[in-house]
């Protein structure tokens, strides 16, 4: 019904959107040179806010204009202004999701932590994602996503490792794992098809996860987009920093495992 919304190739095909060398063949590249498709895509959002919905998370939120984010988000807001957008920004520029955290408006966006494995690596990642949360917007952490292996391929101690990782360098307590990460399961997710979760596996890190979440929501030294303090312990196996609430009653060292 909307066929000139739709981009094609000199034949009149259908392109189909991808990223990393792989097309989502099931899906439509979408011209937004079309004004038109502007109001209908922000009556979607609408209309799930009617719903009940809370907040978006905007999947390769960067091959959708900046301008186009504005527009949809501004009439959302209109309406909703809790609504919450989060970025999920991997395959595109750092200077794109800056520009989405600030110009377009919204109010997360993935952080690309869970790729960074080095100490080197982890320290420079972490450098740039809180100078982005504490001035442009909160860079939310993940253990791991559906674009890689799962974390437990190499054992209970390194996946608990890394939630640690991730759940202490968050900025104002945002992290997340993929469902199953709790069970160890160790399937690679496939979002097309059913993945096992390893459900209610006897040998899971429920109980850590739920201490790192219990002290990310009662210690005040994690409430900061912005008090990540690294020390080099000169161990490469070794990634250490300490937090400190504003006034200072709180003070954690934490020493991570790489």
């Amino acid at each position: 019904t909307h066929k000139h919304w739709h981009k094609v190739d000199k034949n009149r095909k259908i392109i189909s959107p991808g990223a990393w060398d792989v097309i989502w063949g099931d899906l439509v590249e979408l011209d937004y040179t079309q004004k038109d498709l502007w109001q209908y895509m922000a009556d979607v959002f609408i209309c799930w806010c009617k719903r009940g919905i809370d907040g978006f998370r905007l999947d390769a939120g960067y091959m959708v204009p900046t301008e186009v984010w504005q527009y949809i988000i501004a009439k959302v807001r209109q309406q909703f202004p809790n609504t919450l957008f989060l970025l999920e920004g991997l395959g595109g520029a750092w200077e794109t999701t800056e520009e989405l955290l600030t110009f377009g408006q919204m109010n997360w966006a993935y952080s690309e932590l869970f790729q960074n494995y080095t100490k080197d690596q982890i320290t420079d990642y972490i450098d740039y994602a809180q100078t982005i949360s504490g001035t442009k917007g909160v860079m939310v952490n993940y253990a791991e996503t559906h674009d890689n292996d799962r974390l437990a391929k190499k054992g209970k101690v390194y996946t608990n490792m890394r939630l640690h990782l991730c759940a202490l360098t968050s900025f104002s307590g945002a992290w997340g794992f993929t469902n199953g990460v709790e069970w160890l399961a160790t399937e690679k997710i496939d979002v097309h098809r059913n993945s096992g979760l390893n459900w209610n596996n006897k040998n899971n890190l429920v109980s850590q996860i739920s201490v790192l979440n219990k002290v990310l929501k009662e210690n005040p030294a994690f409430w900061q987009r912005d008090n990540i303090c690294m020390v080099d312990l000169e161990d490469d196996n070794i990634f250490a920093f300490y937090r400190s609430s504003p006034d200072h009653k709180n003070i954690i060292l934490c020493l991570i495992n790489l």
